[in-house]
């Protein structure tokens, strides 16, 4: 029965740190989305019922009907390129879908291309037909096409016009979410509010959406400098609120540039990235893709609230990179050396590298162990034992969390412990009958690793011997260590008192059982006795044993 009981124990607490495991937050993603309308134009056929831009309004119930024109074409000029790799279309009066038609798709980077085809045209999508009773049709690109304008050409078979619910095109996105925080420690990123360092904007950069910035004025300006860092943004997501109970409302700007002067003059390099003034909560966050990638030193989150006067409370800030762009990690750390061995300490050397991404972050393994990270080519451990030697290598880490392979590695041999001998030279003087000793010392330092050989080293006239060890304790390190964040001990914690509550709770019920089916076996024996001396009718015997055992209760 213990053995059962352990190995549900057991078997429940793997299903727990599963499910912790699989929570965590994943920050690679590859998915299909829409790119966003917002700027495009739209133009087709004429209509005679509804517009052309209900083609794109993502309802199926709305739609647009040629005036007898058939074929008809509808098209769409994005404000910049997009890369498109999938087109589905829902044709055909809403709720009755028995006509065929037959589509085809085209693309262009300019409407003289588009209507000459020529140049940078390309017919992506060849003529393709619908079935009956489907309400979509799609066909995906064998390669993703980039290109500005796209022109979907529709024919209804048998009908002197075309009605036409749904046209979609979908872009495959491909991004990384960037390390921010560990770049931020490293001080390769800054991040100012309202034009003044303020360390407490980190906790927008943690990755823990139960810790929030309190901005200190309303609008609140967020600017991120990426420094040296060359990286190409496709997404952006931002959180606002304190936590899930919050009402706050807030609106959100984003821009971009090369040079601080350009973002604040809104010249030059300038970008205006985002400016739908969207209303964000809690619970709705903005989730901003770029069509096309930017690459922008300064990134300048414009944040006002306007639910109320107070400032805006910033949940969490996210850049995403195209990790078409760069998706691989960096070399690994080369020339690695121990530049310094003393009793308790060393210090580690190696050349610097960069990637394509820009700066990176170097951890340090002693004994295949991470102990601990920096931005520097340098590095010193402390805490060491002199007698015994310690194997080190490095790895690279970038801002797309991609890690290089460990560096060759470098040994610090163990060194004999440094002691000092205060040689103390006595010359005999006789003053008034008494003999006195002025003493001379010298400074000489000896190595020595037996006790022995400290006497051997001294001189044949008398000597006062003081053996004095070199400590070179060091109180501060140049790195960050790693370790076991309080998140992960509280929930560990957690997780240990519940078992202990179970594994409690089980045994106690079984020891109950135990003492229950003991007494009830106390109560059949009696019981048995009973009726044995009642057969033999000893009543007198009854009586004083049915006695004794109500005064043992009482």
């Amino acid at each position: 029965m213990k053995k059962r009981i352990i190995a549900l124990l057991k078997i429940s607490i793997c299903t727990i740190i599963i499910i912790f495991l699989n929570s965590i937050c994943v920050n690679s993603a590859g998915w299909s989305y829409q790119p966003d309308i917002a700027g495009a134009r739209i133009r087709s056929s004429p209509v005679d019922e509804g517009i052309a831009s209900d083609c794109f309004d993502g309802d199926i119930n709305t739609y647009a009907r040629t005036a007898k024109v058939n074929p008809a074409w509808v098209q769409i000029e994005y404000p910049e390129r997009v890369e498109i790799s999938n087109a589905k279309v829902s044709l055909g009066k809403p709720g009755y879908y028995d006509t065929v038609y037959d589509w085809w798709l085209e693309c262009a980077d300019s409407q003289v291309d588009m209507d000459n085809k020529t140049n940078s045209y390309r017919l992506v999508i060849s003529k393709k037909s619908t079935t009956i009773d489907s309400i979509w049709d799609e066909m995906e690109l064998s390669t993703p096409v980039t290109r500005k304008i796209w022109r979907f050409t529709l024919k209804a078979i048998g009908e002197d016009s075309v009605q036409i619910p749904e046209l979609q095109l979908w872009s495959d996105y491909q991004g990384i979410n960037l390390d921010l925080m560990s770049f931020i420690k490293s001080k390769d990123i800054k991040v100012q509010v309202d034009n003044v360092i303020n360390n407490n904007v980190n906790a927008a950069f943690d990755g823990n959406p139960t810790t929030f910035f309190a901005g200190k004025s309303n609008p609140t300006n967020v600017v991120v400098d990426m420094g040296d860092l060359s990286v190409m943004i496709n997404r952006i997501r931002f959180f606002v609120g304190k936590d899930k109970g919050s009402h706050e409302t807030d609106r959100l700007v984003l821009e971009a540039a090369d040079s601080i002067n350009d973002l604040n003059s809104k010249s030059g390099t300038y970008k205006l990235v985002y400016a739908k003034g969207m209303d964000l909560d809690f619970e709705s966050h903005a989730n901003i893709i770029l069509s096309i990638p930017v690459k922008k030193r300064f990134w300048r989150f414009h944040v006002s609230r306007v639910d109320s006067k107070q400032p805006p409370n910033i949940s969490q800030i996210e850049l995403w990179a195209d990790k078409r762009y760069c998706d691989y990690p960096p070399s690994s750390p080369a020339h690695l050396n121990i530049t310094e061995r003393k009793e308790n300490y060393c210090v580690l050397e190696w050349s610097s590298i960069k990637d394509a991404t820009g700066n990176v972050i170097y951890q340090v393994f002693r004994d295949n162990k991470l102990i601990g990270t920096t931005s520097a080519c340098k590095f010193k451990d402390i805490g060491l034992n002199p007698q015994k030697s310690y194997l080190y290598n490095i790895k690279a880490y970038n801002i797309l969390r991609k890690l290089s392979e460990r560096s060759p590695s470098a040994e610090a041999m163990s060194v004999a412990v440094q002691t000092e001998v205060i040689s103390v030279t006595i010359a005999p003087t006789e003053i008034g009958g008494i003999i006195t000793t002025p003493i001379q010392t010298t400074d000489d330092v000896v190595a020595v690793t037996d006790r022995s050989q400290a006497f051997s080293t001294m001189e044949t006239k008398p000597t006062a011997i003081v053996q004095k060890g070199n400590n070179d304790k060091e109180s501060e390190s140049e790195v960050s260590q790693s370790g076991i964040t309080l998140k992960t001990k509280i929930i560990l914690s957690i997780f240990v008192v519940i078992i202990a509550f179970l594994g409690w709770f089980i045994m106690a019920t079984i020891k109950m059982k135990k003492k229950i089916h003991i007494n009830q076996k106390k109560r059949e024996a009696e019981l048995d006795t009973i009726k044995q001396l009642l057969m033999e009718e000893k009543t007198d015997h009854v009586i004083d044993l049915l006695e004794k055992k109500d005064n043992g209760r009482k």
